[in-house]
Order: C-alpha cells, then structure tokens, then sequence
C-alpha cells in the first residue's frame, strides 16, 4: 500500500509538471512571431510586440503591431521576396481603410490566400468577391514600426 501510494503522488507531481510546462508555451492572444515571421519572408522574432488585437470577433482576423529599436529590418525587407516600396495600390490602401496607419516611407507586403488564385502576390481583385483572405504587412520605415494585418 504504501508503494502505491509513492507511485501516485510521484505520477501526481509528474503530470503536474507536464501540464505547466505545457502552459509556458504561447500565452493566449499573444502574437506568433515565427508564424508571421514565416509568412512574410522576414525575421520578426527578436522584435517587441506593441499591438495585437484580433478585430471583429471569432472573424479570425488579426493586427499586429511590431517595434524595432533600430532600423536593421529595412535592410531584411530590402533583401526580401515579394516586398515592395510604397506606396501601395489603391487597391490596398481601401481594403486597410482605418485599420493600419498610412505609411509615407516604407515598404508593403501582400499574399493572397484565396484558393484557387494564379498569382498569390497580385495584389488586382483582392476586394472582388465574396470570401476574402489575404495578409498584409506594412514596414513604417519613420517609426520603425511594422504592421501585420491577416483577414480572413
């Protein structure tokens, strides 16, 4: 009995650990930077989150905001695919409407994530349809802010 006893409270303590280590992972609404780090062709990991919100409710829509202390991203943004100077179409500025800050100096990133698209980084019709699903990040050279917009 008292064997049993031991192996319990060790198999206790055990899943006790197991469990609060799988809570240090991400906290809820915290922002995944190597997931956007991953879509946006660049290293935003060693970044400081500013801004995270997940507008319109359960919609699976995202703003995140990143700062950077110095301005060593534009150098990665230059080297980058699929990044492209500002200012962007005005097909990007009216599906940002007030969402994200507008950008005088900087530079924009956009992947269309509708199936069945032929060219995912055509920025053309992203507003047509019905179902819309793109991601859009906006690097604010000035303020040295990056801005990370997904909508789904």
């Amino acid at each position: 009995m008292k064997r049993f006893k031991k192996s319990l409270i060790i198999l206790l303590v055990m899943s006790a650990m197991v469990l609060a280590m799988a809570g240090c992972g991400k906290k809820k609404g915290g922002v995944d930077k190597k997931a956007i780090s991953k879509e946006i062709g660049i290293d935003v990991t060693a970044a400081e989150e500013r801004y995270n919100n997940d507008f319109e409710e359960d919609s699976g829509n995202k703003l995140v905001s990143i700062i950077y202390k110095d301005n060593g991203l534009e150098e990665l943004i230059k080297n980058a695919e699929h990044w492209n100077e500002l200012p962007m179409s005005e097909d990007i500025k009216e599906a940002l409407q007030s969402i994200v800050p507008d950008a005088e100096v900087g530079y924009y990133y956009f992947c269309n994530k509708r199936k069945g698209v032929d060219d995912k980084y055509d920025i053309k019709g992203i507003l047509d349809g019905e179902k819309q699903h793109y991601v859009i990040s906006i690097y604010d050279v000035k303020k040295m802010v990056l801005y990370y917009v997904e909508v789904k």
